[in-house]
């Protein structure tokens, strides 16, 4: 194993001409880490420091349009209606006036998780073997997005989501804003990085 990390921390830093691909095992996932192939082992506790990647969520005018990224037809493995993002992990977002959106309860009722406001979003991962890694950011002001993850819920805000595919069914995680506007999840996995915006939105006020 240590030989392995040792292998994989050298591609990462080297320099020089391409190499053949890499032909990884059944136990082990392709990567590609510093522009070149590795193989590390599924699941294992190294691999989350390659997924922690700068955040390249853009950042747009308080009051500007929201760039929500479009629902797709369904994945087939996942029993949802639309799929958002281009995968391998989705999560159960709603449309709302052909918008991507969650829904907030305002202002925050939730003693447990203060100046937050959340919704249940569930994430699935029917066709990838491996780790993901969910942060995000709002676009149109300076906060960031929390989460929590079920069924065996924190009841604290978590600065980031670790899920490990494959996840055939739907798994529960909340998603947590600080105030309503544009925010976007960005994913990570060893084989790519990606956006999905949504509006974050006042679904139900308590005054």
């Amino acid at each position: 194993m240590l030989e392995l990390i040792a292998a994989a921390a050298a591609l990462a830093t080297a320099g020089g001409s391409s190499m053949p691909e890499r032909r990884c095992t059944a136990s082990e996932v392709r990567a590609l880490v510093g522009g070149r192939d590795v193989c590390l082992r599924k699941g294992a506790e190294y691999e989350w420091k390659w997924l922690y990647r700068p955040l390249r969520i853009p950042v747009i005018a308080a009051g500007a349009s929201c760039p929500t990224s479009p629902a797709r037809v369904p994945i087939a493995g996942i029993g949802v209606r639309f799929a958002f993002g281009p995968g391998p992990a989705y999560p159960t977002l709603a449309i709302r006036s052909g918008r991507t959106a969650i829904g907030l309860v305002w202002p925050p009722t939730d003693p447990t998780h203060v100046g937050w406001a959340g919704t249940k979003v569930l994430w699935s991962i029917p066709r990838y073997e491996g780790a993901v890694l969910i942060r995000g950011r709002q676009l149109d002001g300076p906060n960031g997005v929390g989460f929590d993850l079920g069924p065996r819920w924190t009841r604290t805000v978590l600065p980031e989501l670790r899920l490990v595919g494959r996840i055939y069914d739907l798994r529960p995680a909340a998603t947590f804003v600080p105030s309503p506007g544009c925010y976007a999840y960005q994913v990570d996995t060893l084989r790519s990085s990606y956006r999905i915006v949504f509006e974050a939105y006042v679904a139900y006020a308590t005054d």
